[in-house]
């Protein structure tokens, strides 16, 4: 399991407004050739006691125009579409900075290659220098679903689809075939039955950039920063036409929690699966 670069004591130091960047230190992660990608997240929203400033959502445009080019409404071909993997679901403006008042949004940057390396503390207030987002993964968790009627619109489907394995948690193949009474360690189901999971809302990488192990590094991120808030599971769905994301989930360490026979793209339904920090 990848750890933080910055430790918790670390975190206390930093301003509020900062963006903070995560790496592996794995040894065993080859050189994929993205030195100069970041991984970085929003302010955490518990330890935000200033008022947002207006620069603070200079990320916003840039994730929602990657949302644009890889919908499945506007990529041009179903072939590429179905080569390359697309997102589900649009977002507004304003759905952005509604989840970032409840939780960190992940964000995968080219960091300017004359940079000093201390870029990673805190991101420049000049518009024509900020960093370009080249990936992001954005996390949504029940409190922002429910007090947000635009997000409630947007992932209703989705939060039924969790209450459904949470009343039929005993049925879970997941639980049927890995869980054990010796084992201490809590399983993913038995984690999501009490609720300690948050959604990974949507996850994007951009053409050129791909399969060079970005998606994993943003879940890195995102998996460890979240149960530093307390959700020690990351869930999400997977539209099962989009074999191409599923793979990728795969092999960032994503397990498929259970399938619902109808739904996405295709009406052929959804993949539900998890990670566990």
């Amino acid at each position: 399991m990848s750890r933080l670069l910055q430790k918790k004591d670390e975190e206390k130091e930093t301003k509020d407004d900062d963006f903070l960047n995560c790496e592996s230190t794995d040894a065993n992660l080859p050189d994929l050739g993205t030195d100069n990608i970041k991984i970085m997240w929003t302010p955490t929203p518990s330890r935000s006691t200033t008022k947002t400033k207006s620069n603070d959502d200079w990320w916003i445009d840039q994730v929602l125009e990657l949302q644009r080019e890889n919908h499945k409404n506007t990529i041009p071909s179903r072939d590429e579409a179905d080569s390359q993997g697309f997102v589900t679901v649009g977002h507004l403006k304003s759905d952005l900075k509604e989840m970032t008042k409840f939780c960190p949004q992940f964000l995968a940057v080219v960091v300017n290659e004359n940079s000093d390396g201390n870029d990673e503390k805190k991101l420049p207030n000049d518009p024509q220098i900020y960093p370009k987002i080249i990936g992001y993964s954005l996390t949504v968790d029940k409190a922002a679903m429910i007090q947000t009627p635009s997000l409630e619109k947007l992932y209703k489907d989705f939060f039924d689809m969790m209450k459904t394995i949470v009343d039929a948690n005993s049925n879970l193949t997941k639980c049927a075939n890995t869980s054990s009474s010796t084992s201490t360690t809590p399983s993913l189901c038995s984690i999501i039955a009490n609720s300690s999971w948050v959604l990974g809302a949507q996850v994007c990488v951009a053409k050129g950039f791909r399969r060079k192990g970005i998606l994993r590094r943003l879940y890195d991120a995102q998996v460890e920063q979240m149960a530093i808030l307390g959700f020690p599971v990351v869930v999400t769905a997977v539209d099962k036409a989009n074999v191409p994301s599923l793979r990728a989930h795969e092999k960032a360490g994503f397990e498929v929690l259970e399938t619902f026979p109808t739904g996405g793209r295709d009406n052929t339904g959804w993949y539900i699966i998890g990670r566990q920090n």
